[in-house]
């Protein structure tokens, strides 16, 4: 039987959003890190935990680039955003390289 038909208590279930929809995915040893068309980006810890909301995005995230507790996101328009997850901050990489 698959894992995911298990009932063996490991799998957690969070619902993010009434309507959004998830874009892209990024995993490490450390979190999950999913961006929704609603600009905002959900961190979790590698067990399902959620970490935090990063909410406000100027345009949906469709680039995600994760190690260790540096996360890279970038939009259509070009940004690239830098950030600190182990202290849920954000760099402009404009304004200092990460």
């Amino acid at each position: 039987m698959p894992t995911w038909q298990q009932n063996d208590g490991k799998h957690v279930r969070h619902k993010l959003s009434a309507s959004a929809v998830v874009i892209r995915l990024a995993v490490s040893s450390k979190y999950i890190v999913l961006s929704l068309d609603n600009k905002t980006i959900h961190v979790f810890s590698a067990a399902g935990e959620p970490l935090v909301v990063f909410r406000d995005q100027d345009e949906n995230i469709w680039s995600l680039a994760l190690q260790d507790d540096i996360l890279l996101t970038g939009n259509m328009v070009g940004n690239v955003l830098c950030w600190e997850l182990n202290k849920r901050f954000v760099w402009n990489t404009r304004q200092r390289p990460c």
